[in-house]
């Protein structure tokens, strides 16, 4: 006699799809995680720039038409001024 073995059961559709909007929702939830990290992270770099732009007050002569005689010097004056200021935001001093 033959002995046949039993086939495997097939898969339950309704489990499927159960397991698919299971995945669903959960990457919703992180993606919606992830969005709300991104806009926190951009209105931090927002309020960073605007204090920066409060901070520094760029010299009479980098200012108009003057700024074209001296260019280089004011694009690293504003460049120094940027370096102190990431130094201090980091200390915590503009929070």
């Amino acid at each position: 006699m033959i002995s046949l073995k039993p086939l495997p059961k097939a898969p339950d559709i309704h489990t499927q799809q159960k397991k698919a909007l299971q995945k669903a929702r959960a990457d919703a939830v992180e993606n919606r995680r992830i969005l709300e990290e991104k806009r926190r992270q951009q209105q931090e770099e927002q309020r960073k720039d605007t204090a920066f732009d409060t901070w520094y007050h760029t010299p009479w002569e980098c200012e108009g038409i003057r700024a074209n005689e001296n260019m280089v010097e004011c694009v690293n004056r504003r460049m120094r001024a940027k370096e102190e200021f990431e130094k201090l935001w980091a200390e915590g001093k503009f929070k």
